[in-house]
Parts: C-alpha cells; sequence; structure tokens
C-alpha cells in the first residue's frame, strides 16, 4: 500500500542532491510508473509505451539541440513494430490554430488542421531499471544519467546516504514555443527526469550482521518550498547479510518527474496534483502549469481568450505513460497546492 506523507525536510534535501541540472527551488511534478513488491510482482502495472502528445498551438521541442542523438538511452527500448531504434531529438509541431508559432503564417481550414501531434515511444522492459548507476554489464547504462546509489554521508548530497541498489536519473530539456530547442524570451522550458532503481531502499539498522531497509521516499510533487511525497513498505528488501545487497535482492521502482527550467521559470504545480492516488490501481497524475502563456510567447488559439500551459504526466495500471501538453484557457485551472 502506498502511504501519502508530508515530506518537506526529506525532499528538499533530496532535491539539493540533484546538481547544477535541477535546482532546489524550482517547481517539479513526478509520478510512479513502475514498481515491484513481495515475490518480485509488481504492484505497479504499465504498458511500456510513453506517449508525447502536443495539445498547443506552440511547437515542442524534446532534446538537446547540441547532444541529438540516442537521448533516451536505456529508457527508450523496443519501437513499434519491435525494432529497436533510438531516440534522437524532435520537436512536435504545434496544432494549427489562429496562430503559427513556426513562423509560417499559416491558418487552419477545413481538414488542414490536426487535433493533436504526438509521438509514441517504446520503453525498455520495466522489470529491469531504465537507468543504470555504473557501465558494468548494464546494456541500459546512459553516460549522462546521473549515480545516485553512493553518496556519502556527510557530503552535500547526504540525504541519499546509500541506496540499497543501483539508484540514477537522467535529464532531458524540453522547450516549448521552439522548432530548435534553444530557449529564448519567449519560450518556457523544462527537463523531462527519469529515475530508476534496483532496490529504493536505504539500510535503517543493522542486527548479527543483518541490515533492514526502509523504503526510500519518492518525490511526488511540489514547489520547492512546499514538498510532498509517498514510500511504500513494498520496496522494503528483507533483512539481509552485508550492505548494501546489490545483488541478492532486486525491487525496481521507476518514476518520471518534469521539473521548470530557467532562470525565470513561470512554472507552478497544479491542483491537478491534489488528487493524486495514495495507492494507484489504475490512474496517477500530476501536472506543472505556465499561466498566461500565450502573452509570453505571442501566440494562442482564440483571439482575446489568454491560455494557460498544462504539462501533465499521467501513468498507471494497464496503461501507456504520458506526457501531455495542453492549453487551456487562463483559470480554468487553479495553481498551487
Amino acid at each position: 500500500m502506498l502511504t501519502r506523507k508530508i515530506l518537506c525536510y526529506c525532499l528538499m534535501a533530496c532535491l539539493l542532491g540533484f546538481g547544477s541540472l535541477v535546482s532546489a527551488n524550482a517547481p517539479y511534478a513526478s509520478i510512479l510508473a513502475y514498481t515491484q513488491g513481495q515475490n518480485m510482482q509488481p504492484t505497479m502495472n504499465m504498458l511500456a509505451v510513453l506517449n508525447i502528445i502536443n495539445l498547443t498551438p506552440w511547437e515542442i521541442h524534446v532534446g538537446d539541440p547540441t547532444n541529438k542523438t540516442d537521448i533516451m538511452k536505456g529508457f527508450s527500448g523496443p519501437q513499434i513494430p519491435n525494432t529497436p531504434t533510438a531516440v534522437n531529438s524532435f520537436w512536435l509541431k504545434g496544432v494549427t490554430g489562429a496562430d503559427d508559432s513556426s513562423g509560417g503564417g499559416n491558418k487552419a481550414s477545413g481538414s488542414s488542421g490536426f487535433a493533436f501531434h504526438s509521438v509514441q515511444i517504446g520503453l525498455s522492459n520495466p522489470n529491469n531499471s531504465w537507468v543504470q548507476s555504473s557501465a558494468n554489464n548494464n546494456k541500459n547504462y546512459n553516460s549522462n544519467s546521473i549515480d545516485l546509489t553512493s553518496k556519502a554521508n556527510g557530503s552535500s548530497q547526504n540525504p541519499y546516504q546509500k541506496y540499497a541498489a543501483h539508484t540514477a536519473y537522467f535529464s532531458l530539456p524540453i522547450v516549448i514555443n521552439s522548432t530548435t530547442g534553444q530557449q529564448n524570451a519567449k519560450t518556457a522550458a523544462l527537463n523531462f527526469m527519469v529515475t530508476g532503481s534496483e532496490g529504493f531502499a536505504t539500510p535503517s539498522a543493522m542486527s548479527v550482521g543483518k541490515y533492514s531497509y526502509m523504503a526510500a521516499y519518492a518525490l511526488s510533487f511540489g514547489d520547492g518550498t512546499n514538498n510532498y511525497g509517498w514510500s511504500t513498505n513494498n520496496t522494503n528488501i528483507p533483512a539481509t547479510m552485508g550492505a548494501p545487497p546489490y545483488s541478492s535482492t532486486q525491487k525496481v521502482t521507476q518514476l518520471l518527474t518534469i521539473q521548470a527550467a530557467g532562470s525565470q521559470s513561470g512554472w507552478t504545480p497544479t491542483s491537478i496534483t491534489a488528487g493524486s492516488l495514495s495507492k494507484p490501481a489504475y490512474l496517477n497524475t500530476a501536472a506543472l502549469m505556465y499561466p498566461n502563456f500565450s502573452n509570453l510567447s505571442g501566440v494562442g488559439v482564440v483571439q482575446g481568450i489568454n491560455y494557460d500551459l498544462v504539462a501533465l504526466l499521467q501513468s498507471g495500471d494497464y496503461a501507456n505513460c504520458s506526457l501531455i501538453f495542453m492549453a487551456v484557457p487562463h483559470g480554468a485551472i487553479t495553481p498551487g497546492q
């Protein structure tokens, strides 16, 4: 069972360890994509596809324009129709509407418009950690990943202590209102992060040579000041000789996170996340919102109506993972917790 807990200190401290890619003050939203429980059975099932869907009038660029190739190594897997393919940087055109943020000046007429633009990315087997913390015999190792496994006590990253097994994450930039991935005064940016662990737990006690473990707290959503999260005993590792048991026990947990980027970010968590399920038997969601992004970008949908930009993460039992971008009339969704 997943138990909701308020983790102001723990999650603030965790965010401090993400380094230069992630600021402790940057708003973020996170979901559980997959986790194993007792007897290696999943307590959270998912279909191994990530949908990235653009329901906005703004172009969206995914990936670092200076490092365009194989941007999701380890995370991406068999593509449709089951042919392994690297995912390179790409952009999704905005919905054809009253304006065209790519500068073409075209307007929708008749059948020329599209309801949305999207991509489907096949994912690696979720039973194996999508992000590996070392290159040793790991096909999923991503050289851009950040190792969280063995941060020493007393360091600036001491909240991590020593995770029980390989724990790592990678961060992928996304820029809205851009076809090139470059940021400017009319764009919004965020980082899409994937965290994977083969044992998302920390040593809690030792007796007669046996270590006991407690569930490590997972990110949920917050604004850098008010942070919330959950932990689950399903990821606990039984008392085991030696610390940490890298090979003796494996209980994979996968998390997806979006976090605001840019020095003058206007992103804020939204009240959508307040309804996140304590036990995501079917669906769990989390979202960030950029209020009045149509004003910043100069591009809207219907003249005279201001639009907020919403980035929504979604996953659940027997469902695809999704990252959905929406243009929502201003005021339709409440910012804050």
